[in-house]
């Protein structure tokens, strides 16, 4: 059963893996009828918004936690070469955080995502289908952390732009963003002005790779205590 299984879902990923398509911006199966199986959900997880996946392909976000939340689940595969019990328990610690993560996407996606349970499983646990039970076995899950509300960034391509011509550099990271942020602070600049608006104007929110990857480094630096409102 298990090899039939793996027969199949090989067959659907060469036959119907999904494909992000620029021109459309949407995602679709690649099989050229455009029929799938009608358990092809069950295989890849949930359609996620378009968007999300603009940032996966642009290198922004990882898959890993984008993928957790379509499947309901989080396998961590990698075994180590000396397996202890002190990694064991490395990897039991690590919930909080993870599920801080997955409510920092979460919080962006319809409730039905924000809502979701999802079956963590280690290497050393049996990879089982997530439909079935294992006796007298304690499942684990993941529950997205419930999210206050962030700094509303009025970050775009302009002023983007503009501040990397006043740095003097072409790439957005921390470095960039911290020294930013340091320099408006000081400046009383418009990138702290903003954050007293009710809303940001559609045609000033971040609309290009830059200016989406300094909304999301602004967001980490927020959520790690570097920066604040205040």
């Amino acid at each position: 059963a298990d090899h039939m299984e793996g027969y199949c879902v090989c067959k659907l990923l060469i036959q119907s893996s999904p494909v992000y398509s620029v021109t459309e911006n949407a995602v679709r199966p690649s099989a050229l009828s455009g029929a799938v199986p009608s358990d092809y959900p069950a295989v890849l997880g949930a359609l996620l918004p378009s968007s999300l996946y603009f940032l996966i392909v642009s290198g922004v976000l990882s898959a890993k936690l984008p993928q957790a939340l379509a499947k309901g689940e989080w396998l961590d595969k990698s075994q180590p070469l000396v397996d202890t019990q002190e990694y064991r328990q490395l990897l039991s610690d690590l919930t909080d955080y993870r599920q801080r993560a997955l409510g920092l996407i979460a919080r962006h996606l319809p409730p039905y995502f924000r809502n979701k349970r999802i079956l963590c499983k280690a290497f050393w646990e049996h990879l089982q289908n997530r439909r079935t039970s294992e006796p007298g076995r304690a499942r684990r899950y993941l529950q997205p952390e419930k999210m206050q509300d962030i700094i509303r960034w009025n970050i775009n391509a302009t002023n983007v732009a503009q501040e990397l011509q006043r740095q003097n550099i072409k790439k957005v990271d921390f470095k960039f963003c911290l020294a930013w942020h340091a320099n408006e602070v000081l400046k009383e600049g418009p990138l702290i002005k903003d954050l007293q608006r009710e809303t940001i104007p559609e045609n000033h929110k971040g609309n290009d790779t830059k200016a989406i990857s300094a909304i999301v480094h602004f967001m980490l630096l927020e959520h790690l205590g570097l920066i604040a409102d205040d």
